[in-house]
């Protein structure tokens, strides 16, 4: 589970390809036309605080599906 900068920094990290904070802030604010994944609600045990995570896995698996697409890339 993680924010915009842990989905971004897993995605560089796993997919080899540079995915910035506001790329992945891009897709979620555009998700109801991509599919991107919603956050979930997280409560914190110590504090009861909730916060709205990505599930990384999920994000991850979108990316891989969404990049398939033959629509996306560069135009070369």
């Amino acid at each position: 589970m993680g924010g915009l900068t842990v989905a971004a920094r897993e995605l560089t990290s796993v997919r080899g390809k540079l995915v910035t904070r506001q790329g992945v802030y891009m897709w979620w604010s555009r998700r109801d036309r991509n599919g991107f994944p919603e956050r979930r609600p997280v409560v914190n045990e110590k504090t009861g605080a909730t916060r709205l995570l990505f599930d990384l896995d999920e994000v991850l698996a979108w990316y891989d599906t969404y990049m398939s697409l033959p629509w996306q890339g560069r135009k070369r």
